[in-house]
């Protein structure tokens, strides 16, 4: 189960059609575990952004609504870092009762986050290890303000240290939460091994089969998966949230 871009609307609120809402989220997610099985929730990014609860709360808020959903794991988008890099640390990493990870972000300069936030997570889900890694789009600090002591490392290298990483740990189901968009992420997919879905976000991109969408919405990009195969021929699942 997968949100993204949620840019601080806690309440619904009206775009193309009535969406949103954390009190909806909490239900629609209840309802997915009240079917049974074995079910992990994330969040690709951009959970933050200018609504007057950011503004007030800025990020408190965000912390504290996710850790009542129970989330599992989450990355970081561009719009975590729009108050800097020690408000992310203090308001949100400290005290988050969820899972945050980051990949191809290096904190180990900036004192405010060094050592708070993994490359990688693992979690047992039904008796099953999965891993997740998180990656940002590479010039993400240009719609943003992390600073200057977080840096980017590159992509393909830190996905390929992170999967090796958890294949270390006997984690052989693993998930990426990307911030780096659509086709980006379709791409990465064809290019890398050892990853099973990709929750991609950041380019609210619309999925799905046109038959059951919402005709007001507009053409889908791709279908729901999108199934790509990676070098070796294996399928990865690239999956996005789109709410506008």
């Amino acid at each position: 189960v997968h949100s993204s871009e949620n840019h601080g609307h806690w309440e619904s609120f009206t775009a193309t059609i009535s969406v949103g809402g954390i009190a909806r989220r909490a239900t629609a997610v209840q309802n997915i575990r009240k079917e049974g099985g074995n079910v992990v929730l994330v969040d690709s990014g951009d959970i933050a952004q200018g609504t007057l609860y950011y503004v007030e709360h800025r990020m408190v808020e965000a912390r504290e609504f996710y850790g009542a959903l129970g989330y599992d794991a989450v990355t970081i988008g561009n719009h975590e870092f729009n108050f800097g890099p020690k408000t992310l640390a203090d308001n949100f990493v400290t005290g988050a009762k969820f899972g945050i990870v980051s990949s191809n972000l290096d904190f180990a300069s900036e004192p405010s986050l060094a050592g708070k936030i993994p490359a990688t997570l693992v979690k047992t889900v039904g008796g099953e290890k999965i891993g997740f890694i998180g990656i940002v789009w590479d010039d993400f600090a240009s719609a943003t303000s992390p600073g200057p002591n977080v840096k980017v490392k590159n992509t393909m290298d830190a996905i390929k240290g992170a999967v090796a990483d958890l294949d270390k740990q006997g984690v052989n189901k693993v998930i990426a939460l990307s911030h780096r968009g659509y086709e980006d992420d379709v791409a990465l997919a064809a290019k890398v091994e050892g990853v099973d879905v990709i929750v991609s976000g950041h380019t609210d991109t619309l999925l799905g089969d046109p038959a059951k969408l919402d005709k007001s919405l507009g053409a889908p990009v791709g279908a729901y998966p999108t199934v790509v195969k990676s070098p070796s021929g294996n399928p990865v699942l690239v999956v996005h949230a789109n709410i506008w």
